[in-house]
């Protein structure tokens, strides 16, 4: 997949996430996060223990398995979120790179 075909998916999946946009500072924010994950997540479980650590209080950031119905097993992403009115979100997500997301 190149380049090309990653920024357009990526684009697709944020203007699903945030269909009003973006502040300025949000950006910077996303932007200053991927950069330091980049540097210091070596891993699925360095990456989980960064998030936990930057949005404590926020939500929670665990690995779990997922399952093919195939019976193949691979890493999952759960992430629940702490709601204003006290309640919690949660999803899971695939915590494998999708191909293409590593090529230049």
């Amino acid at each position: 997949m190149s380049m090309y075909e990653v920024r357009e998916r990526l684009r697709k999946d944020f203007s699903e996430a945030f269909p009003d946009g973006l502040t300025n500072r949000q950006l910077w924010f996303i932007a200053k996060l991927g950069k330091a994950i980049r540097v210091y997540c070596r891993n699925n479980t360095s990456f989980n223990n960064f998030m936990n650590d930057v949005f404590s209080g926020l939500a929670v950031f665990e690995q779990v398995t997922k399952t093919k119905p195939s019976g193949e097993t691979y890493p999952g992403l759960k992430i629940t979120v702490k709601n204003k009115d006290n309640t919690e979100s949660t999803a899971v997500y695939n915590q494998v790179s999708e191909k293409g997301d590593d090529e230049k």
